[in-house]
């Protein structure tokens, strides 16, 4: 009896250190890290800006992602396009852009805020 018990310990044993190990690969990330280019500033009216991110695990290292989301706090005032091209439409005290990426099961978002002045002219911006 003494004997099954050791057996089954045993086992147990085994069993729960080889699923640590699994959830503790390396290869797994423990989340994602966002970082944005250019970080925020003023833009004048018309003006247009692209925007890259830069995604790395928590240990520091670049990673790839499944997908990128971009969104403008106000689309009328500075639109993102799908290349990832924030354009200045209007005048706003503040627009903030945010991304969000994908990795896996794990995201990561980050933001940065643009304040958006008028041109000497004051005119519309042209189409382009």
């Amino acid at each position: 009896m003494r004997q099954q018990q050791r057996s089954m310990i045993t086992i147990l044993l085994l069993g729960t250190l080889t699923s640590c190990r699994r959830s503790t690969s390396p290869a797994r990330l423990a989340g994602i890290r966002i970082g944005i280019s250019p970080g925020g500033g003023v833009l004048i009216q018309c003006d247009n800006i692209q925007l890259t991110a830069d995604v790395q695990d928590l240990s520091g290292r670049f990673v790839r992602t499944d997908s990128l989301r971009w969104t403008s706090s106000d689309t009328t005032a500075a639109p993102v396009s799908a290349d990832v091209l924030v354009r200045a439409l209007h005048t706003s005290p503040a627009v903030t852009v945010r991304v969000v990426a994908y990795r896996d099961e794990f995201q990561g978002s980050a933001q940065v805020i643009f304040s958006i002045t008028s041109d000497l002219l004051g005119l519309p911006c042209p189409p382009q």
